[in-house]
């Protein structure tokens, strides 16, 4: 363990000296100069105080604000994504800001925009309305909160499709912009298991309290009765179903299992009466897929937060810091170890390409979502006893 705490260090600076080396456009949390910025403030703090990182970021953070214009509202690539950031930020106390002056703006667009989204069906948390809701879950301060959250579940429950003992959401396909009635995703990315993981952490706040456990309730109960054999299938939960066909899932954050539990456990956490039951479905499937160690057979390409090894090692590092289990810990260093081998490219960036499987082409990518410096707060929460809650941007905390 010592020679991989090692490995992560050295893998560590290497990213820290390419963020600060050179600059780039765009200004996105998921795949900008925001989600660079996330990474090297929690490198400052929490791996090697060097001023110069602390300057850079400060004179980076400068820059990206002078140059916001025609930004879009989502949370992955635009405003939303950005505000959640300075509140985060604020509430580490690394940035003296009155967020409520600085976000007057983006408040008013973000809720507009969200809602009017929602009204299509686009209840997506990366590219639609649910990414409104986890800005203004930040947003304490806010006085157009309450309004928002009533709005943005009320809204939820009316697109729901609701029968006694069901609730599903048809999936909201955001390239084509239209809404797939008969499909119904599963994902954590872009399906149900993240809703449920937004009104458990409304309900545990007591934002609307009522409505959302019924609703998140009634969700998991379709997800769970869509289970399909892990033996046969090497997962438990397909990536989504259309008229009764499914297709099975991967090892990762956005489709499969993994993400389907941080969901669960969102709802575990939020409910005393269901955490016992929920608690054990969450391990028996952690267990299963614990084992999973074939990266052609779980379709891991590349070392990235989204569907790659550090996301894989992520969670497992997460759950068994929540729960304790060896197997978990097991499972986070062999994951570890993945996606320190997957940095092997002369030309990549600390040695990392991330993967696109529709063009098969590796490629570098600076990005919080799929680059290195997702990989690197990952590696960053393996360095640390106690759990980091950057990865409340993924709805893992």
């Amino acid at each position: 363990m010592e020679h991989l705490t090692t490995k992560t260090r050295e893998k560590l600076e290497e990213i820290k000296e390419i963020l600060i080396s050179e600059k780039v456009k765009g200004n996105s949390l998921f795949d900008g100069r925001t989600g660079e910025l996330l990474f090297l403030f929690h490198y400052y703090y929490y791996v090697d105080q060097q001023e110069k990182v602390l300057s850079f970021a400060y004179h980076l953070m400068n820059e990206v604000f002078e140059s916001l214009s025609n930004e879009h509202f989502s949370f992955s690539s635009g405003y939303a994504g950005i505000g959640w950031f300075l509140e985060y930020c604020t509430e580490k106390n690394w940035l003296e800001i009155n967020t409520n002056e600085v976000l007057e703006d983006v408040d008013k667009m973000v809720y507009q925009l969200s809602i009017y989204e929602l009204q299509k069906g686009n209840y997506d948390f990366l590219h639609g309305a649910m990414g409104g809701g986890l800005y203004f879950l930040s947003r304490s301060g806010s006085p157009l909160r309450e309004a928002f959250m009533e709005a943005l579940v009320l809204g939820l429950e009316e697109i729901a499709e609701e029968e006694s003992c069901f609730v599903k959401w048809p999936f909201y396909n955001f390239s084509e912009r239209t809404r797939d009635l008969k499909t119904f995703n599963l994902g954590m990315s872009h399906g149900i298991p993240s809703i449920v993981a937004f009104l458990s952490l409304l309900s545990k706040e007591g934002i609307h309290e009522d409505v959302c456990y019924r609703l998140a309730k009634k969700a998991i109960d379709f997800i769970e009765s869509n289970e399909i054999d892990f033996n046969q299938f090497n997962c438990h939960f397909p990536n989504s179903i259309r008229e009764g066909v499914f297709q099975k899932s991967r090892l990762a954050w956005c489709y499969g299992d993994l993400g389907l539990t941080c969901g669960l456990y969102h709802f575990s956490n939020s409910d005393k009466n269901q955490q016992s039951l929920l608690s054990k479905k969450i391990q028996k499937i952690l267990d299963n897929n614990a084992d999973r160690r074939n990266l052609l057979k779980n379709k891991v390409w590349d070392a990235g937060l989204c569907h790659g090894a550090s996301g894989i090692a992520h969670i497992f590092n997460k759950m068994y810091k929540r729960i304790g289990k060896n197997q978990y810990r097991e499972a986070a260093e062999y994951w570890l170890k993945q996606t320190l081998l997957f940095a092997s490219f002369d030309d990549g960036l600390a040695g990392f390409k991330a993967y696109d499987s529709v063009k098969d082409i590796h490629y570098n990518n600076r990005g919080f979502l799929e680059g290195i410096s997702g990989i690197g707060l990952a590696l960053i929460s393996f360095l640390k006893r106690e759990e980091l809650d950057w990865d409340r941007a993924l709805l893992i905390s």
